[in-house]
């Protein structure tokens, strides 16, 4: 299988730590080991309960399919039934997962990347990310405070591991998962009416919201009150709102 290097990237993009810019959406990715080939480059997704192969990288490595050989995966829009393949070990820095079964995704959520890392293999990880210098380091958690300079938001896990932090947007108190593989914030219609009784029409637009499963959703996307969570506090976010599956989830 080839591997994803920097050869096949446009430009100066970076290989690991893309920071957010007008013009980009930034993303966090690791160099990840699958059945000692690679490295790969997998999404760093804290929103996902388990990690995912795309189905370039399984058929390329040519994956066999897993017991009764499919799962239902939950995404942003709704659920699906997709493959699974048996993954004898997946390595990223110091972590090792031996005898996964990964479902297998396709489509548009993986971009250029070969899978996503979920949290169920990060679950006693400590995460180190430069966007600076393109610098992705995962390794065993340990005790360490964060460095000097670094905002602390205490959290809690829900749901086999998802990050929920309190927060507050404008006067209104929010629950919010913190969530490094969607590439825009998302809201609740309930939280969107709290927020938003007197805003004008011109304030918003209409927005398309697609997720790692087949479908979509339409939302309102405008901008909202500062939301702040824990010391830091965030100007001029646009937030879509809908009423997505995964809120009733």
């Amino acid at each position: 299988a080839e591997t994803t290097d920097s050869r096949t990237l446009a430009g100066d993009q970076p290989l690991y730590a893309a920071p957010t810019r007008p013009d980009r959406v930034g993303r966090m990715l690791a160099a990840v080991e699958v059945n000692g080939s690679g490295p790969y480059r997998f999404i760093i997704d804290l929103g996902a309960n388990r990690s995912v192969l795309s189905s370039r990288l399984a058929t390329s490595l040519g994956l066999a399919a897993a017991g009764t050989g499919t799962v239902e995966v939950h995404g942003v829009t709704g659920s699906a039934v997709v493959p699974m393949a048996v993954v004898d070990e997946l390595r990223v820095g110091t972590i090792v997962m031996v005898d996964q079964q990964l479902p297998v995704l396709a489509g548009a959520v993986f971009a250029d990347a070969d899978g996503i890392l979920g949290i169920d293999g990060l679950q006693q990880s400590r995460i180190e990310v430069d966007f600076r210098h393109d610098r992705v380091k995962i390794g065993l958690s340990d005790p360490r405070g964060a460095p000097h300079g670094y905002l602390t938001v205490p959290a809690r896990t829900i749901n086999e591991g998802l990050l929920l932090v309190a927060g507050r947007v404008g006067n209104v108190k929010t629950h919010v998962v913190i969530d490094t593989g969607a590439e825009y914030t998302i809201g609740n219609v309930p939280l969107q009416q709290a927020l938003l009784r007197g805003a004008s029409k011109g304030d918003r637009r209409e927005s398309v919201v697609t997720g790692a499963t087949p479908g979509s959703a339409s939302g309102d996307t405008h901008a909202t009150p500062s939301i702040t969570i824990g010391e830091a506090r965030l100007r001029n976010i646009p937030v879509t709102f809908s009423d997505l599956y995964i809120f009733s989830l």
